[in-house]
C-alpha cells in the first residue's frame, strides 16, 4: 500500500511531501525559484553537483509517478547552490 502524501503551499505554489517530512524536488524548487524550467535547473545542478543525489530519493507518490525528493539536509544544501543555475535562465 502506498503511503499518503502531505500538500501545503509556499506563496501560493503547492509542493508535495512525503510523511516524514521529505519534499518533492521540481514543486520545491519551483517554489523557491519560480522558473519556468525547474526540470532544467534541477539536471544542471545534479550534473555539476552528483554529490546532491546522496540525499535524494525516488518516491512513489499517489498520482503512480516516482519524483525525487529531498530531506532537510539535502534542501539546505541544493537551496545554497540553486542560485548560480537561476541566473543562467533555460
Amino acid at each position: 500500500m502506498m503511503e499518503p502524501e502531505l500538500h501545503f503551499e509556499l506563496d501560493g505554489i503547492p509542493i508535495s511531501s512525503t510523511t516524514d517530512g521529505k519534499v518533492a524536488v521540481m514543486d520545491a524548487i519551483y517554489a523557491v525559484t519560480e522558473s519556468d524550467c525547474p526540470q532544467t535547473l534541477w539536471k544542471r545542478l545534479t550534473a555539476d553537483h552528483p554529490e546532491i543525489l546522496n540525499y535524494c530519493e525516488l518516491h512513489p507518490f499517489q498520482d503512480g509517478k516516482k519524483r525525487w525528493v529531498v530531506g532537510l539536509e539535502g534542501w539546505e544544501k541544493m537551496v545554497i547552490l540553486l542560485p548560480e543555475y537561476i541566473f543562467e535562465g533555460c
